[in-house]
C-alpha cells in the first residue's frame, strides 16, 4: 500500500519574483524541521553578544522577521553602515561597535520621525541624531555590540559594501516583505 502523501504549496513573493515550493508532509525533512521548530522567519540568536551598556539599556534583539525589520534591514543595506573597530588607549585595548545610517538632510523628517522610531520599536534603542550641514547629511548613530552581532553575524550585512546583497533571511522569508 502506498503512503498517503499530502503536499503543501507555498508561494513566496519577494517583490521581484514569486517562488513556488512544494513540501511533502510525510518526508523526514519536514518531520525533522517540525520537531526542531525550524522556521525561515525565526533567528538563532545564540551568536548575539551583549555589552554591559546593551544590558543596562535593555537592548532587545528580535527573534522573528517582520515587515518592519525587513524594511530596517533594507535601510541599513542602502544607507547604513555596520562597523567593528579595534583600538588601544592607555595600555588598554578596546573594541568599538557602531551602527550608522546616513541620509540627505532634505529627508530630515523621515529619518528623525520614522527611521529613529524603527530603531526604538525593533531594538529598544534611542539613536543619536546629528546634522552635518556642510555636507547636507543627517546621521543616525548608535554604538551597540548586540545590534552589530545581530546585523553582521545573524542577518549577514557586511562591514564593507563592495559586494553587498539582499540578505538570505529576506529572500528565503515566507512573509510578504
Amino acid at each position: 500500500m502506498e503512503p498517503n502523501i499530502q503536499t503543501v504549496i507555498i508561494f513566496i513573493n519577494t517583490g521581484h519574483r514569486t517562488t513556488l515550493f512544494k513540501r511533502y508532509l510525510n518526508t523526514s525533512f519536514f518531520t525533522l524541521n517540525m520537531n526542531l521548530g525550524f522556521s525561515p522567519n525565526k533567528f538563532d540568536l545564540t551568536e548575539v553578544k551583549y555589552s554591559n551598556n546593551d544590558v543596562k539599556n535593555n537592548v532587545s534583539i528580535p527573534s522573528l522577521m517582520t515587515k518592519e525589520l525587513a524594511e530596517f534591514i533594507g535601510i541599513i543595506v542602502g544607507d547604513g553602515h555596520v562597523g567593528k573597530y579595534e583600538g588601544h588607549s592607555k595600555n588598554k585595548s578596546f573594541t568599538h561597535y557602531e551602527i550608522g545610517i546616513f541620509g540627505n538632510i532634505r529627508d530630515e523628517k523621515y529619518y528623525k520621525e520614522y527611521v529613529a522610531k524603527l530603531f526604538f520599536i525593533l531594538f529598544n534603542i534611542q539613536v543619536h541624531i546629528r546634522m552635518d550641514l556642510k555636507h547636507n547629511v543627517i546621521i543616525l548613530r548608535k554604538d551597540s555590540k548586540a545590534l552589530y552581532y545581530f546585523l553582521h553575524c545573524i542577518i549577514g550585512i557586511p562591514q564593507r559594501k563592495d559586494n553587498v546583497t539582499i540578505p538570505r533571511c529576506i529572500l528565503d522569508g515566507i512573509l510578504e516583505i
